[in-house]
């Protein structure tokens, strides 16, 4: 890529002779690397370069435009490199501040001390808004409750989670397929007798028989670390007073869907 250089001032004398930068390293992205010339450019402040107008350091920047009369604009190539498996945001450019010190053509006009010029490039890297997402833990499984009544069943509960990675924000929903009630293979969840109510928990969403509803979120970027988006079932009613069967199940479907990394709407931090 090229960094254009262009010097300003009122007059021939006020302009720009001669400057030395470096680059800043944001915060969390110490793993990028930006080269001009072979050397890298791109520090933390905590490290940063000496920066000299005599006798430039190694791992800066210098240009001199020379006097009155020179072109005032330049083109420096600068090569980035970004490691794999960089965890970058998807629709999200790379902004780096640069730090500097400069002269101009007329004497007594100088900036020896170092400056901070923010946002002075930024770079867009096409990000693939990418998603990988599963279930986390064992299935969700009461196990026997033939024996219990609707009291004791108030008490079994059991919790997985649904594991998301993703570069952009996503959308994540839960529904039923019985209207969470449980049923026989040839039973019906429209009987009472034939049927065992449950509630499930979702990212401070609540849904059961008397609010079956698909519980869905819009969550912000997971990031290729990924998180765990707790989900849990309870109990509602026993199996003591319910017709005899082998099981009885239904069936929970998530579904996770990325999100263009330019939608701009409200998501949460989820979990």
């Amino acid at each position: 890529m090229t960094l254009t250089l262009t010097r300003t001032g009122g007059t021939e004398s006020d302009k720009t002779r001669s400057v030395n930068f470096f680059l800043i390293m944001p915060a969390g992205q110490a793993a990028l690397d930006i080269r001009h010339r072979g050397q890298s450019v791109l520090h933390p402040l905590s490290q940063a370069p000496r920066l000299s107008l005599t006798s430039p350091g190694a791992g800066t920047i210098y240009h001199d435009f020379s006097g009155a009369g020179q072109a005032d604009t330049v083109s420096l190539p600068l090569t980035i490199r970004v490691p794999a498996g960089l965890d970058l945001v998807a629709g999200q450019p790379l902004i780096f501040d640069l730090s500097y010190i400069c002269d101009t053509i007329r004497s007594g006009a100088s900036v020896l001390v170092p400056m901070i010029l923010n946002q002075a490039l930024t770079v867009r890297i096409d990000v693939a808004s990418a998603l990988r997402a599963g279930w986390s833990g064992a299935a969700l499984n009461f196990g026997e409750i033939g024996d219990l009544d609707d009291k004791g069943a108030l008490q079994r509960s059991i919790e997985g989670a649904v594991r998301v990675a993703s570069s952009g924000p996503y959308s994540v929903s839960v529904s039923s397929a019985n209207g969470y009630r449980m049923t026989y293979p040839g039973g019906s969840p429209e009987t009472p007798s034939q049927r065992i109510g449950y509630a499930a928990y979702f990212l401070g969403r609540l849904a059961s028989p008397q609010f079956p509803r698909i519980m869905r979120v819009l969550c912000g970027r997971a990031g290729l670390a990924g998180k765990n988006l707790p989900l849990r079932v309870r109990l509602l009613e026993g199996g003591r007073d319910k017709a005899a069967a082998p099981e009885y199940k239904d069936t929970l479907t998530i579904t996770v869907t990325p999100l263009a990394a330019t939608y701009s709407g409200t998501v949460e931090d989820c979990p």
